[in-house]
């Protein structure tokens, strides 16, 4: 960028990143990179594709497309490692200045002139975004583009004085007043009244660029710089134009007040003469309808009279109608009366009657009917109880059979259970005792008090068996 010698310069340019990932870090802090070479980096199996960028991907060195599109879209994308994103192109627009110096006017008067351009790359046509990442650099573009400018910037200013400079950049879009619509902000007498210099630069750019892909949005006139002389002859012109049009405004100013306050001073008198007429109608309008609701209010008030006193004579007589209606009606009803209650009871009696003797009739009936009916059931009664007799024995034996084998479950289930032949008691108990004296040799107790009391036991029970067994044995002998 360049709008003289004491401003810093910079250049469109290309730039190796490590990665995808800080092409925003790169472009946001790099003026005037337009375009990115970014590395593979990792070996992982994708590729991520920032957002706001034109992205070419290659595969061993070769181009590839992604759904028929050699731009491939932002976002996560399956990839191999031999697979890399190859360029990444800004899609935002790009302010570049082009300082154009030593631009000599029909006087030969050298002028400098800073113009700024204001670009994109389109993305309209893949392809051409893809022809211009692979074959047109940032620094030829930018030499391209220079060499453009100078080229229409250097022609126009051949035609127009040094003191006729700033109309290259155009009429301004507005007016010193309403009245004067030819005077504007230069000279009448300016030289130059060819079209504007910008949307020569404009067109001349749009022709020759876009069919390689670039969007020429705006072209800006950033600074004129003349020669000191003529940088005062300009600015004395600019001073007295300035001071002529100030009178003429402070003129128009004042003959505008003027006529508004004499505008202001009709409206009000006329709205003044208006509002008079306006409330003496308005007053006589007022005493009109009032003189109106007065006798319409007297005629009220009569016909209201009337009125109350026709009601009251007609209230009276339909009181005095209602009042022998009732009189009758109430006589007609007690007749009535009468008549239906004597009605009612010869009825009633007549009914009584009959429903007495069908009542008696069908108690007969059901008591000859329950008669019956208890000496079939006594019978049945009968006969059912012999039949049972003979089941419920059946059933007791079974259940007592039920019982003695719960029993001997029971028994059969008790490890502590000892059985013993036959009915001898000695026999027993020295069984009993030999039992518990396994039990707890078996278990580690043998010196427990069960243990002494069963020795006590066998040592008498075994003497005493003993003693019956050699007594019986000598008998027999």
């Amino acid at each position: 960028m360049s709008e003289h010698d004491d401003e810093v310069e910079f250049h469109l340019s290309s730039k190796q990143i490590d990665r995808c990932g800080s092409a925003h870090k790169e472009f946001g802090t790099t003026v005037g990179l337009m375009r990115a070479l970014p590395a593979r980096g990792d070996c992982m199996p994708y590729i991520k594709i920032p957002s706001g960028y034109f992205a070419i991907v290659s595969k061993f060195g070769q181009t590839i497309d992604c759904d028929g599109s050699p731009i491939w879209p932002e976002g996560f994308h399956w990839a191999g490692i031999a697979t890399k994103v190859d360029f990444l192109i800004a899609k935002q627009s790009i302010f570049f200045d082009i300082p154009v110096r030593d631009v000599a006017t029909s006087e030969n008067t050298k002028v400098s002139v800073n113009i700024a351009i204001v670009f994109k790359v389109s993305g309209e046509d893949p392809e051409l975004v893809k022809k211009f990442a692979l074959d047109m650099t940032p620094n030829q573009l930018e030499l391209q583009l220079s060499a453009s400018v100078n080229d229409i910037v250097k022609h126009a200013a051949m035609n127009v004085k040094h003191t006729e400079i700033y109309s290259l950049c155009g009429e301004p879009n507005y007016e010193v007043s309403e009245d004067d619509t030819e005077e504007k902000y230069f000279p009448e007498d300016g030289g130059y009244k060819g079209p504007s210099l910008l949307d020569t630069i404009k067109e001349k750019l749009i022709d020759e660029y876009s069919p390689i892909g670039l969007d020429i949005e705006e072209v800006l006139i950033k600074k004129i710089t003349l020669p000191d002389e003529a940088q005062e002859i300009l600015e004395d012109m600019a001073k007295a134009d300035s001071k002529a049009a100030e009178d003429k405004v402070i003129a128009l100013n004042k003959m505008t007040k003027q006529n508004h306050q004499d505008e202001i001073d009709r409206i009000e008198q006329t709205i003044n003469s208006d509002a008079l007429a306006t409330k003496a109608k308005l007053e006589k309008i007022y005493t009109d309808k009032k003189t109106q609701l007065n006798n319409a209010k007297a005629l009220g008030d009569k016909d209201c009279a009337m009125l109350r006193r026709q009601m009251l004579s007609s209230v009276e007589m339909t009181e005095a109608k209602t009042e022998a209606l009732v009189s009758k009606s109430e006589l007609n009803v007690m007749a009535t009366l009468a008549e239906f209650e004597c009605l009612a009871h010869n009825d009633a009696t007549k009914l009584e009657t009959s429903i007495k003797a069908a009542i008696d009739t069908q108690l007969a009936e059901a008591r000859l009917e329950a008669a019956r009916l208890d000496a079939q059931t006594s019978m049945l009664i009968s006969n059912a109880e012999g039949e049972i007799a003979k089941m419920v024995a059946v059933r007791k034996e079974h259940e007592t059979a039920v019982k003695k084998l719960e029993v001997y479950r029971a028994l059969a289930m008790n490890e502590d259970m000892i059985i013993v032949p036959g009915q001898d008691t000695d026999v027993s108990q020295l069984l009993i005792a030999d039992e518990i004296l396994k039990r707890n040799e078996r278990a580690g107790h043998n010196e427990t008090r069960s243990t002494f009391l069963a020795e006590m036991v066998a040592m008498q029970k075994a003497n005493k068996v003993l003693n019956l067994h050699t007594h019986d044995s000598s008998a027999k002998d």
